[in-house]
C-alpha cells in the first residue's frame, strides 16, 4: 500500500472511530437528543402496536463547539406498511423550542409523498417525530428511519475569517497611507529648492534658485566690467 493510501485509511480509521451511530426504538419517547456531524441515530419499528403516539425530539448540538448551527435530516432506509397498518402515521413537526413546533411532513400508507425522500428541517431548529399506529393484534410493518445533520452555521471559521478579513484590510490600509506618504514627501523634497519672488510686471516671470544665482553672477560681472571702464578712463584723464 502506498503511502497516501496509508494517510487515507488512518483518516478513515480515526474518523469511524470519533463518528457513531446511536440506536432507538419508538419506545424511547418523549426524550430530547441531540444530533451532529460525528453523532446520527437510527430508529426501529418493527410493526407492534403503540398505545399513545410516540414523539421523539432532535436538535443539531455539538457539546465540544455549542455555538455552530445544524439541520436536521431524516429518511427513511426502509418504509415498508401492511394491509394492518392503514392507520399508521409517520409526522415531523419543527420549531424553535419543543412547545412551539409546526407540521412539516405527513407520511401514511396512502400518502403521495415517500417517507424514503430525505428530508432536512431549517437550521438551529427543533425536529419532532412522532409514529401513530392503527389497533391491531398483527404486524403493521416495517419503518427504520435515518437521523443526521448538516452543519449550516461554522462559527469558528466565520470568526476566522472576520479576523483574517479584518487583518487584511488594516494592512491594506497601512499600505495605501503609506505610499501616500512617501509620494508626499517625494514632493517635498522636489521642491524645496524653490523659491518665489515678487513676479514683474513685464512677465510674472518665477525664478527657481539656480536661476537667481546665475542672474546675479552675470550682474556682477557686469558691474566689474563698468568698473574697469570707469578705472581706464580716469586713468587716461590723468
Amino acid at each position: 500500500m502506498t503511502k497516501g493510501g496509508c494517510i487515507v485509511l488512518l483518516f478513515t480509521i480515526i474518523h469511524a472511530t470519533v463518528a457513531w451511530k446511536q440506536s432507538l426504538t419508538f419506545s424511547d419517547c418523549w426524550s430530547i437528543y441531540y444530533v451532529n456531524n460525528d453523532h446520527s441515530y437510527e430508529i426501529t419499528w418493527n410493526g407492534e402496536e403503540i398505545y399513545s403516539p410516540c414523539q421523539i425530539t432532535f436538535h443539531g448540538y455539538d457539546t465540544d463547539n455549542v455555538l455552530n448551527e445544524y439541520k436536521v435530516c431524516l429518511r427513511a432506509s426502509n418504509w415498508n406498511i401492511t394491509d394492518a397498518g392503514s392507520e399508521v402515521e409517520l409526522t415531523y413537526y419543527m420549531g424553535d423550542d419543543v412547545l412551539d413546533d409546526y407540521l412539516e411532513k405527513t407520511y401514511s400508507k396512502h400518502s403521495m409523498s415517500s417517507a424514503t425522500e430525505q428530508w432536512c428541517s431549517e437550521g438551529n431548529k427543533y425536529v419532532d417525530v412522532k409514529l401513530k399506529t392503527s389497533s391491531s393484534i398483527y404486524l403493521q410493518g416495517k419503518i427504520t428511519l435515518q437521523v443526521s445533520a448538516h452543519m449550516t452555521y461554522n462559527y469558528y471559521k466565520s470568526i476566522t475569517w472576520i479576523i483574517g478579513g479584518t487583518i487584511g484590510g488594516v494592512a491594506v490600509l497601512i499600505l495605501l497611507v503609506s505610499m501616500v506618504i512617501v509620494i508626499c514627501c517625494r514632493r517635498r523634497r522636489q521642491s524645496a529648492g524653490v523659491v518665489y519672488n515678487t513676479p514683474n510686471v513685464a512677465g510674472n516671470t518665477i525664478l527657481t534658485q539656480s536661476g537667481a544665482q546665475q542672474l546675479g553672477g552675470r550682474f556682477f560681472l557686469i558691474l566689474l566690467f563698468l568698473s574697469i571702464c570707469c578705472f581706464q578712463a580716469k586713468k587716461i584723464e590723468e
